[in-house]
């Protein structure tokens, strides 16, 4: 609390990376880095969405994402590519899902090539695409897919296997197309802060939404290591 006042915050490039003390009960922070809490959010919700939702900011503002424009996200399962997801719709845009099993949206199991992100573009292909998955075939077939003067914004690569995509240079050089990286632990604590400011309405009327606190697993600063070994399960540190 900033006095009486609920805030949350995110990281950056220095708090918890350059430097240590991020899982202390108190920690001394800039009154900048943080902002006033979304009233309709618990501590546990905000703590599990500053970071994803950050990120996703980041990555549609790097790729110039405008009202209007169709954006393909690569995951739309994940807390990440979620909150893409949320934050393009709210931004007035078309949003089409790829993950497995995605009956609603696109499947890359039944569609390896995407080709249905261009049926509903109307063969044009989407303005933007969004990478929260790392994958090496995914990333080549959604640079394919893209429409002219597309841009294709990477959050995740591939730690453990193929991190290298084949690009066709004449294609993307025809098409105008732009590929864009993203690195959230470039941006300061304060910069995140902006971010976070900027979204708050979205949290309160109910078109940006966090993961629910029944989808969590608290655990305590005890257990946190067995945690973060754990990456694949939804863990929230709770300090009492």
């Amino acid at each position: 609390m900033l006095g009486s006042q609920e805030v949350c915050g995110t990281s950056g490039h220095d708090f918890s990376f350059t430097e240590d003390g991020c899982h202390a009960e108190y920690c001394l922070i800039s009154e900048k880095a943080v902002v006033e809490q979304p009233k309709k959010l618990s501590f546990a919700q905000a703590a599990s969405a500053t970071t994803p939702f950050t990120t996703a900011a980041i990555a549609l503002r790097r790729a110039g994402v405008k009202a209007g424009e169709t954006v393909l996200v690569l995951g739309a399962t994940g807390q990440v590519d979620s909150a893409v997801a949320h934050l393009a719709n709210l931004w007035g845009c078309r949003v089409h899902g790829v993950a497995r099993g995605n009956a609603a949206g696109i499947d890359p199991a039944g569609d390896p090539t995407l080709s249905k992100a261009k049926a509903l573009t109307n063969g044009e292909g989407p303005d933007v695409a969004v990478d929260a998955v790392g994958d090496a075939e995914l990333a080549q077939a959604a640079i394919e897919v893209l429409g002219f003067r597309g841009r294709y914004s990477f959050i995740s690569a591939s730690r453990g296997g193929n991190s290298k995509v084949l690009v066709d240079f004449l294609s993307v050089d025809r098409k105008e197309e732009t590929l864009i990286g993203k690195n959230s632990v470039e941006h300061s604590q304060e910069e995140l802060a902006q971010e976070l400011k900027s979204m708050c309405e979205g949290f309160g009327f109910g078109a940006l939404v966090s993961m629910k606190e029944s989808a969590m697993i608290f655990i305590s600063l005890q257990e946190a290591i067995e945690g973060y070994a754990d990456s694949k399960k939804r863990y929230v540190i709770r300090l009492d």
